[in-house]
């Protein structure tokens, strides 16, 4: 295994272990819980900073939001609905496990580098930019990894007593986070967010 392997591995275990722990601290405190999520973005929009907040809804939320929303759809599935409980997070400019395993990939680049070619240089600026992004995938994929491990080590069946879906989503929902669900989850658990989205909330 070679070192961006081994730090990749390293990052994946820790950052797996932060998020069940999370889990289990929301279904100790709450209650009615439906559905997780994994809202996606970048700090500082650089992508070399991927990150996902952990949140979560409640029926009781969700029914409070349906006069506030254009359809109970909305109001059960679009984010912006739910409760934006102070979150956890996995990722991001602090992390620095993230950092390490940034600079063993092929996609690395100092922030020195990005600062010069924003001022200076157009093409360097899309070239690091490019690498960014790339790197930012190789994050969604752990990501989407941790969350199919939740479901192959039972731990949501085990912490709420049932699988909940994890949305993993930005702030639209469109066709690439949209997958990123789809891949990360059992499909007939996803079923209901699925038709809420191709209708586009309605």
């Amino acid at each position: 295994m070679n070192i961006e392997s081994t730090i990749k591995k390293h990052w994946h275990e820790t950052s797996y272990v932060k998020l069940v722990e999370s889990i289990q601290y929301i279904a100790q405190n709450y209650h009615d819980v439906y559905a997780l999520a994994l809202y996606y973005y970048c700090d500082d929009d650089e992508p070399c900073f991927p990150k996902v907040e952990l949140n979560f809804n409640t029926i009781e939320q969700f029914e409070s939001q349906i006069s506030e929303a254009s359809s109970q759809a909305e109001a059960k599935w679009n984010y912006a609905y739910w409760l934006q409980e102070p979150s956890w997070d996995i990722g991001g400019e602090n992390d620095q496990l993230l950092a390490q395993w940034f600079e063993q990939t092929p996609f690395y680049y100092s922030q020195k580098q990005m600062e010069y070619a924003e001022q200076e240089d157009d093409a360097l600026f899309n070239e690091l930019l490019e690498k960014g992004e790339q790197f930012a995938q190789l994050f969604i994929t752990q990501i989407i990894k941790m969350v199919q491990q939740l479901f192959s080590e039972n731990i949501l069946q085990d912490t709420f007593g049932k699988n909940l879906p994890v949305i993993i989503h930005e702030l639209e929902y469109y066709e690439e986070p949209i997958s990123w669900t789809k891949r990360a989850n059992p499909s007939a658990l996803i079923n209901e967010f699925m038709d809420a989205c191709e209708s586009d909330f309605s």
